[in-house]
C-alpha cells in the first residue's frame, strides 16, 4: 500500500525523522523514489552527523562492490502514524532493485527512527539546505540564508517547503544547466511537474518572457506560487494544478523534471505544444531508461540534440527531427 505523508482531515502533531546512508548515485535515485510516494522534506545530507543513537543495515555487502565509496544521508520526515516496518521494507526492495540495475548502494544503513515534534520538524530539515552554485550563472539559496557576494550570479531564493526542487538534486541541476544554455529573451516556457517552482523562476530570471507551470500536487502549486512571489516574478510565472493537458498554446521550451515513465507518457502532448524550432528539456531519467525515452521521442518526431549526465541520472534536450 502506498505510504502517504498527509492524512486528510487530521492534523499531524509529530513526525518521524529517519535517514538512509548510501552512495551518491543511490541517494539521488532513493530521493526520487520517496518523492514519488508523496514523502516530503527529503534532504541530501553530506555531513557525517546522525542524530539517531543506532543504525541497522538494509542489505548485505556483496563481493564485487566492496571498498571505498562516497556516502551521504538521505534524510526525510513522515507522520508519526506511518507504518515504518512497511516503509523500511519498501526501501530495502528498492535498493535491491538498484543494485540489480548496476547502481552500487554501499552498506546502506538506516537510522533508527526518532520522533520530532511539529514545532521542531518545521525547522529541522532546513539546516541541511545551503546556497549552491549551479552552472555558470545561477546561485540557488534558501530564503533564510544570507549571501554576501553572489559573484555576479543570478540569485534565486527558494523556500521549498516540502516540495521537490532545491537545486541540490542532480536532476534539478541538469535542468537548470540546460535552461541556462537554451532560454532566450522573450521565450514562453512550460514547466511540467513544477514542484517548488525552481525551474520556472530560473527560466524567467534567465530571460524568458513568461512560464506556465503545472503540478498535480496542490501543496506544490501553493509553494511554487509563493517562490515566484519571493523572487518578484509572480506576474510572469503562472501555476496551475493538473497535468500537461491543462496548458494550451505552444511554447519555445518545455521542461519536465519528472520520471522516465511519465516522460514517455507525455511525449505526444509535448510534441503538440512545442513550437517549431523549440526544445524539450527532460530529466529524472535513470541511465538504463534512456533508450526507452529516446524511442518515445522518435515515435513523435523528436530527436535528442544534447545529453547531460550527473552520476546515474540522464538529462536530454530534444527538438523536432530535421526532414531530409
Amino acid at each position: 500500500m502506498p505510504l502517504e505523508c498527509t492524512r486528510t482531515g487530521m492534523m499531524v502533531v509529530a513526525w518521524i525523522e529517519t535517514a538512509v546512508h548510501v552512495t551518491y548515485p543511490a541517494a539521488d535515485a532513493l530521493s526520487v523514489f520517496l518523492e514519488g510516494k508523496n514523502i516530503k522534506g527529503i534532504v541530501l545530507d553530506t555531513s557525517q552527523e546522525n542524530k539517531s543513537p543506532s543504525c541497522f543495515s538494509l542489505k548485505h555487502e556483496t563481493g564485487s562492490h566492496k571498498g571505498e565509496a562516497s556516502l551521504l544521508w538521505v534524510r526525510f520526515y513522515v507522520p508519526d502514524q506511518t507504518d515504518m516496518v512497511a516503509l523500511e521494507q519498501e526501501i530495502r526492495f528498492f535498493l535491491d532493485h538498484l543494485e540489480t540495475e548496476g547502481v552500487y548502494c554501499g552498506p546502506a544503513t538506516m537510522s533508527e527512527p526518532r520522533l520530532v515534534e511539529e514545532e521542531d520538524w518545521a525547522h529541522a530539515w532546513k539546516r541541511f539546505y545551503k546556497p549552491v552554485e549551479v552552472g555558470k550563472r545561477l546561485l540557488i539559496k534558501p530564503v533564510w540564508e544570507k549571501v554576501v557576494d553572489s559573484g555576479g550570479r543570478l540569485v534565486i531564493e527558494m523556500d521549498p517547503g516540502m516540495a521537490f526542487g532545491t537545486g541540490t538534486h542532480a536532476t534539478t541541476r541538469i535542468c537548470l544547466e540546460a535552461l541556462e544554455d537554451t532560454v532566450k529573451r522573450d521565450h514562453l516556457v512550460f514547466d511540467i511537474g513544477t514542484g517548488s517552482g525552481i525551474l520556472s523562476v530560473a527560466a524567467v530570471r534567465l530571460g524568458a518572457q513568461s512560464v506556465w507551470a503545472v503540478d498535480v500536487d496542490p501543496a506544490a502549486v501553493t509553494i511554487a506560487k509563493e517562490n515566484a512571489r519571493i523572487n518578484q516574478v509572480e506576474d510572469r510565472v503562472f501555476v496551475l494544478q493538473g497535468e500537461i493537458e491543462e496548458l494550451s498554446g505552444q511554447a519555445e521550451i518545455i521542461v519536465a523534471n519528472i520520471t522516465a515513465d511519465v516522460i514517455e507518457k507525455i511525449v505526444p502532448e509535448v510534441k503538440k505544444r512545442l513550437k517549431p524550432g523549440g526544445h524539450f528539456i527532460a530529466s529524472g531519467i535513470i541511465s538504463d531508461r534512456r533508450e526507452k525515452v529516446e524511442e518515445a521521442l522518435s515515435r513523435c518526431g523528436l530527436a535528442v540534440t544534447a545529453y547531460r549526465r550527473d552520476g546515474e541520472w540522464i538529462g536530454l534536450v530534444a527538438a523536432e527531427e530535421e526532414k531530409a
